[in-house]
């Protein structure tokens, strides 16, 4: 037999279950203001939200989420830009999550932004608008919400704590042009790499291909994705490689109106027979810090020295040099820099002559399909 439970509740007890029963969710969003900003600024923001959120959004959203959507909103009005966030809702499988994107004035372009959450590795499963329209205060303006429910495409449950800043970083950078959209991006998901790391991978894809490497980009897109392990592999060696406190790492500082660049290249095969010379080289920028640049060096320029590195009996011709820059003087033309576009690059600077007319482009091609490292 069940026990009976008698439960004796105080009446301010009752009272109060009254009080949250009969309690409106502007009455909710009111009180969420209040204990988030504070008395002064919660009914500030009170007067421009009181009535601003549509009722399919209170259906979906509790007082307390909106107070969160608020300074996402306030956000977009101090920077004019896009503001996002990337959630998952209690109960959601491992694999799936929310992506707001709030949009000041106006709704976007749904064919725009699908294409980009497919190349950053998801599926849109579905997609739920809703018009804030701010009241006194804010003039009566509009901001959209896109509210996307989306889903890893590989099937794979995401760590989306881990994952938050990376994607909405890497979301900005494609919406604002400058990085492009393609399927490398799912790195920033699959492989958990940065969207300047993915930069790099791009950048190696893009030069191997303009090379005449007979391997098509969507098949070295399609091998990363399947295999993120490789491209983080890559991006270790490749931080490895240009670690500044590594002696032999190729750097570039300016001095005058070009570059200067030392460091090594080891190994470097065909070094021997080449004209042109290709250096990954790291570049200050104006933060302080610096960007992946690749440098083109005619290989007659002074202070290039090429050293054997090494040689094998058991495979006949497996050998290798290191070549060693030191303080070579390279034109700011021949530095090539992959954030800011690749398609085309190569071929301007070759129609620009900054060297020698008698580099043509198959030595440039055969230099770059042996040293694009």
């Amino acid at each position: 037999m069940d026990a009976l439970t008698v439960v004796f509740r105080t009446r301010s007890q009752i009272e109060a279950d009254v009080v949250e029963a009969t309690r409106t969710w502007s009455d909710g969003l009111r009180a969420a203001l209040i204990a988030v900003q504070g008395e002064e600024q919660g009914h500030a923001l009170l007067r421009v939200y009181a009535d601003a959120f549509p009722p399919g959004y209170q259906e979906r959203f509790i007082a307390e989420e909106a107070v969160a959507d608020i300074d996402k909103i306030e956000q977009s009005l101090v920077s004019q830009d896009l503001s996002l966030t990337l959630y998952r809702p209690f109960g959601t499988a491992e694999n799936r999550m929310r992506f707001k994107i709030f949009q000041l004035d106006r709704s976007i372009i749904l064919s725009t932004v699908v294409p980009m959450l497919e190349d950053l590795g998801l599926r849109v499963v579905d997609e739920v608008p809703h018009v804030v329209r701010l009241g006194p205060g804010g003039d009566g303006r509009i901001v959209m919400i896109h509210d996307f429910g989306v889903e890893t495409r590989s099937g794979n449950g995401i760590d989306i704590g881990a994952v938050r800043e990376r994607f909405k970083e890497a979301f900005l950078a494609v919406w604002k042009g400058g990085v492009e959209s393609d399927r490398f991006n799912s790195l920033v998901i699959e492989g958990g790499l940065t969207c300047r790391e993915v930069v790099v991978i791009r950048a190696y894809s893009k030069y191997l291909r303009q090379a005449g490497i007979a391997i098509s980009e969507a098949y070295m897109q399609e091998t990363m994705t399947r295999h993120p392990g490789l491209a983080c592999a890559i991006i270790g060696l490749f931080t490895t490689l240009f670690d500044p406190t590594r002696t032999e790492a190729a750097t570039a500082a300016r001095e005058g109106d070009n570059w200067r660049v030392s460091g090594s290249k080891r190994p470097c095969s065909l070094s021997r027979s080449m004209d042109l010379l290709t250096a990954s080289v790291a570049v200050p920028d104006e933060d302080g810090g610096s960007r992946l640049g690749v440098a083109l060096i005619p290989a007659e320029s002074p202070g290039i020295r090429v050293e054997p590195f090494w040689s094998s009996w058991v495979l006949a011709g497996a050998e290798s040099d290191a070549v060693i820059l030191e303080d070579v003087e390279v034109h700011p033309d021949l530095v090539v820099y992959p954030e800011i576009g690749l398609d085309g690059q190569l071929d301007r600077r070759i129609d620009r002559g900054a060297w020698s007319a008698s580099t043509r482009r198959a030595d440039v091609r055969g230099a770059l399909y042996a040293r694009v490292a």
